[in-house]
């Protein structure tokens, strides 16, 4: 006899039944698997699939959209805005440099002295440096005009009165030049000349674009 004997069943037992399982008819199959096919390319919660986002959800999200857009709206026109003071503010810084340079010369060589001669030099270098800068300052026109170019202007006039004091005096023979009356006359144009310059220096730096 072998390991393992080979037993028949005998010919009376009974055999046992396995269930019967219903065919699936063909268009039973069809159907399911449209219906699968519907809900995995439509994401259709009804299918089973996750829920889309609530009202609330879609409200905040296009509010957040909304709040974003108007945010680079406004960072953009800051920007232009900002790119546009800071040219008008290069514009001007070059067109009244020269002027600028030359009052200013004036007004250090004062503290040191000038005679009559001297003064009438440096005076003549602000013409030319007025001459040309001021077509250029009245095209820029708006602050660079009203607050930089009229009180530069208003300092060279102030210089050009003590010029015209002084001439005034050398040919009078009871004027003194450096004292009385009209050394007071001369000194508060001169003083009064500094403070211009310095304010239109100032208006020049409020100009320039804020950070």
């Amino acid at each position: 006899m072998t390991k393992f004997q080979q037993v028949r069943p005998n010919a009376g037992q009974a055999r046992t039944q396995r269930p019967t399982v219903p065919a699936m008819s063909f268009s039973f199959r069809l159907a399911t698997t449209i219906a699968a096919a519907s809900c995995a390319l439509l994401g259709l919660s009804a299918c089973g699939g996750e829920e889309g986002p609530t009202a609330e959800e879609k409200a905040q999200a296009e509010a957040n959209a909304s709040a974003a857009s108007a945010s680079a709206a406004s960072a953009s026109a800051q920007a232009s805005r900002s790119a546009e003071q800071q040219a008008q503010y290069d514009a001007c810084t070059t067109a009244t440099a020269d002027l600028r340079t030359a009052l200013n010369d004036v007004n250090s060589r004062l503290s040191i002295g000038l005679n009559y001669q001297d003064y009438g030099d440096k005076l003549g270098d602000v013409q030319v440096a007025y001459d040309g800068a001021i077509d250029e300052i009245i095209e820029l026109g708006g602050d660079c005009l009203t607050t930089v170019g009229k009180p530069l202007e208003n300092a060279f006039n102030q210089y050009i009165e003590v010029k015209n004091i002084w001439s005034d005096c050398i040919g009078d023979y009871n004027c003194d030049f450096s004292e009385g009356e009209t050394n007071r006359k001369v000194q508060d144009r001169w003083a009064k000349a500094t403070k211009i310059l310095d304010r239109a220096e100032e208006n020049l730096d409020t100009l320039a674009p804020t950070p």
